[in-house]
C-alpha cells in the first residue's frame, strides 16, 4: 500500500504547489524585437529618475517609457555600445561617435555630435564599449584611448589596448595592455596597487562595491579579488 499512498501525497502536493497565490509577485513582461522596432541585440541600459529606460541597441538609441518604444539612429547609423545619463542629457558611445542626445522645445531628442572637439586625427577609435560620469568630467573607454570629457574640452588618454575602465568606491580605476590596474589621479593614470597575488594576463571584467572600504574585482577565468585601499587579496570561493 505504500506505493499508492506515496502517488496521491504526491499528487495532492503537486496541485497545492500550483495553485499557490501570486500575488505581491511582480510581473514579468518579455519584449521581443518585433515588439520594440529595433535590433536584436542591446549593450548597455540606464533608467532616468522619471522612470524612462535607454538601451544602447546595434541600431541606435532605444527609448521605452513604459508603453511605446522610440528608436534614434545615430548620423552615421552604428550600433551604440554605451549609455551615460548626466543631467538632461543621454550621453552615448557608437562606433567612431561619441555624443549625447538632449530635449528640444517640443521635448524631441535631438543629437548633438562630440566628434568636432577631438583633433581630426583622433577621430578614429572603433567602439566606445564604456562611458563613466566621474565628478564633473565623462571618460569615453575604447580599445586605443580614454577620451576624456571636461565642459567642451577634451583629453586624451592613449594605450596600445585599455583592457577596462570602472569605477570601485568612488575610485576611477582602469587596465592596461600591460594588465595593470591603474587609478586615475592629479589628471593622470598611475600604479600604486599591488597586484602581486593576481595570475599572470589576467582580464577585469568588473568592480563592484563590498563594503565601505573594499570592493571586488571580478576577473576573466581567473576568479574574485578583494581590493582594500592599495591591496588585493584572494577572495576563496567553493568553485
Amino acid at each position: 500500500m505504500r506505493k499508492p499512498v506515496l502517488f496521491l501525497l504526491i499528487f495532492f502536493l503537486g496541485e497545492k504547489l500550483s495553485g499557490q497565490n501570486s500575488i505581491g509577485l511582480p510581473d514579468i513582461f518579455n519584449y521581443t524585437k518585433q515588439n520594440y522596432g529595433a535590433g536584436s541585440q542591446n549593450w548597455d541600459i540606464a533608467q532616468a529618475s522619471n522612470g524612462i529606460i535607454y538601451f544602447a541597441n546595434n541600431e541606435g538609441l532605444l527609448v521605452f517609457d513604459g508603453s511605446y518604444w522610440n528608436l534614434h539612429r545615430l548620423p552615421n547609423k552604428t550600433i551604440v555600445r554605451s549609455i551615460e545619463l548626466k543631467g538632461e542629457k543621454i550621453y552615448v558611445g557608437a562606433q567612431n561617435e561619441i555624443g549625447y542626445f538632449s530635449p528640444n522645445k517640443k521635448g524631441e531628442l535631438v543629437y548633438t555630435s562630440l566628434l568636432p572637439l577631438l583633433p581630426e586625427k583622433e577621430r578614429s577609435f572603433a567602439d566606445v564599449w564604456n562611458i563613466i560620469s566621474y565628478g564633473n568630467d565623462l571618460f569615453f573607454h575604447t580599445n586605443n584611448k580614454i577620451i576624456r570629457l571636461r565642459e567642451s574640452k577634451v583629453i586624451i588618454y592613449k594605450d596600445f589596448d585599455w583592457q577596462f575602465l570602472g569605477l570601485s568606491n568612488g575610485r576611477l580605476l582602469a587596465q592596461n595592455h600591460n594588465y595593470k590596474i591603474l587609478e586615475f589621479k592629479n589628471n593622470s593614470w598611475a600604479g600604486g596597487i599591488s597586484q602581486s597575488v593576481l595570475p599572470k594576463e589576467f582580464l577585469v571584467t568588473s568592480f563592484l562595491p563590498y563594503n565601505k572600504d573594499t570592493a571586488l574585482i571580478t576577473t576573466f577565468k581567473k576568479g574574485i579579488y578583494f581590493l582594500a585601499g592599495n591591496t588585493l587579496s584572494k577572495f576563496q570561493t567553493p568553485t
